[in-house]
């Protein structure tokens, strides 16, 4: 399975200036009172979720929960947190992670929908071979500095922070819900498996997390192009963002 290294990436961002906003002010209060994770190093999903090699498994954990930290998401593989969730993590290679989330409680439905102004740095990067002067001028003034085991390389330290910059709150109806569930069953969402690849480089990583009271189910689908790719194309119409769909 083939994962990208996003600290070694260079993101190129589109623009975000759509303001911060909210359509539900209850919601809100729910969603932010949920309990989340203390410890900006632990993983949001179960031991071995990724592979049964400890480096690799601890290597993508890192990656998605370093986001889901920064993006104040709760933990949904655990415990049930009082209500049903969908959350869509979606962690594209050239653009700012994103996650919409999509709650329902007894009195009302709503999608919640959060992006990063960047992927967090969740392990240390180091960068060397070939650069030119220029590129070690530009790196340096990015905070990297000279590698004390080799000159040759450039250090910075992993920071696992980011901020959000785009919150917003949407009203659904039961309908839409359902339409939903619709478009899980013909994705065979429940009987999919946890990692599908694609086997490509780029792309994107589509985390999907189904938390309910008695069940729990993720699947990790690379750059999808089939039924699967409709549920997050589902959640990303409502959301308020205009982003490129890969």
């Amino acid at each position: 399975m083939k994962y990208l290294i996003p600290a070694c990436i260079l993101f190129v961002f589109i623009s975000c200036k759509t303001k911060i906003k909210s359509t539900l002010s209850t919601e809100i209060a729910i969603a932010d009172t949920l309990e989340l994770p203390k410890d900006s190093l632990q993983f949001y999903f179960p031991k071995n979720s990724f592979s049964e090699k400890p480096g690799l498994d601890s290597f993508i954990q890192n990656w998605y929960s370093s986001a889901l930290y920064n993006l104040k998401e709760p933990v949904l593989s655990g415990n049930h947190i009082g209500h049903d969730i969908y959350r869509f993590l979606w962690l594209r290679s050239f653009h700012r992670p994103a996650v919409f989330t999509l709650h329902h409680t007894k009195e009302q439905i709503w999608l919640c929908t959060k992006m990063l102004d960047k992927q967090p740095r969740f392990r240390d990067d180091i960068i060397g071979g070939i650069l030119s002067k220029k590129d070690r001028e530009d790196l340096i003034k990015d905070g990297y500095s000279v590698y004390k085991d080799d000159p040759d390389y450039l250090f910075k330290k992993a920071d696992r922070e980011a901020s959000i910059v785009y919150y917003n709150n949407t009203s659904l109806s039961k309908e839409e819900w359902d339409q939903f569930e619709e478009l899980l069953v013909k994705a065979n969402f429940w009987n999919l498996p946890s990692i599908i690849d694609d086997e490509s480089t780029d792309g994107a990583q589509w985390i999907i997390e189904a938390h309910f009271d008695k069940k729990y189910h993720f699947v990790d689908y690379h750059s999808p192009e089939d039924a699967y790719k409709e549920l997050g194309v589902f959640l990303i119409k409502p959301s308020g963002l205009k982003e490129e769909i890969y």
